[in-house]
């Protein structure tokens, strides 16, 4: 799988967090839901993190 690929699902990941979050019914999971957005922020730019250095390194 390419990286824009794997950004991509991780970007809509994130997107169906906050969506979710949103879209809450139940009070008793706002902590689940705030936990899920948080990991998917974090995979999101543990991720881009890795490409741009990837790509600088291609570059040099």
């Amino acid at each position: 799988m390419s990286d824009e690929v794997v950004l991509q699902q991780a970007y809509e990941e994130l997107q169906q967090a906050q969506n979710w979050f949103a879209n809450l019914n139940d009070p008793e999971m706002v902590d689940y839901a705030i936990f899920k957005i948080k990991a998917a922020e974090k995979h999101y730019d543990y991720l881009l993190k890795r490409i741009k250095t990837r790509s600088r390194g291609e570059h040099e």
